[in-house]
């Protein structure tokens, strides 16, 4: 394995590990106001999924995974390739869910100006398949309303990832 790619794992897992321990809930806090736990007393987006196809660009040419996103107790991770295998983006925050609505907050992310900005998604799950449409809708970290700076059409496939 290359130097590049192991201070990419080496970053990647920090950063994850980072994410779970710091932000933890708050003394005192009850874990159902935290994080978004369904009835059944399981989030469904809870583990790793792989990007395996988008509307926004073909993924044929490109080594799996182009993009992974892990969520684990009301907080996600996500690393993604550029369209020539590099890695490019790295992104960490907290998200909630409503029905069929993900909502994610960027705290932790390479794109400076992307921090603190929140996105709501619509999601549905079949099995280990999670299908998303973006963008619904975006506030950067102002409280602006940037929805319109986004394609509203692009749909994802993921499929839980597999060791």
């Amino acid at each position: 394995m290359s130097n590049s790619k192991n201070w990419l794992s080496l970053v990647v897992t920090a950063a994850f590990l980072s994410l779970l321990s710091c932000t933890g809930p708050t003394k005192g806090a009850n874990k159902s106001q935290i994080s978004n736990v369904s009835s059944a007393g399981k989030d469904d987006l809870e583990g790793a999924w792989e990007l395996v196809s988008t509307t926004e660009r073909p993924l044929a040419n490109i080594k799996r995974p182009l993009q992974l996103k892990i969520f684990a107790d009301g907080f996600f991770c996500l690393i993604m390739k550029d369209s020539t295998g590099k890695w490019n983006l790295a992104s960490g925050g907290t998200y909630e869910t409503d029905g069929n609505v993900y909502k994610e907050t960027h705290l932790y992310v390479t794109v400076a100006e992307f921090i603190g900005t929140t996105v709501w998604q619509q999601y549905e799950i079949k099995g280990d398949t999670l299908y998303k449409k973006l963008f619904k809708k975006v506030i950067n970290r102002k409280g602006e309303d940037i929805t319109a700076q986004f394609s509203t059409n692009i749909e994802e496939k993921r499929v839980r990832a597999k060791k």
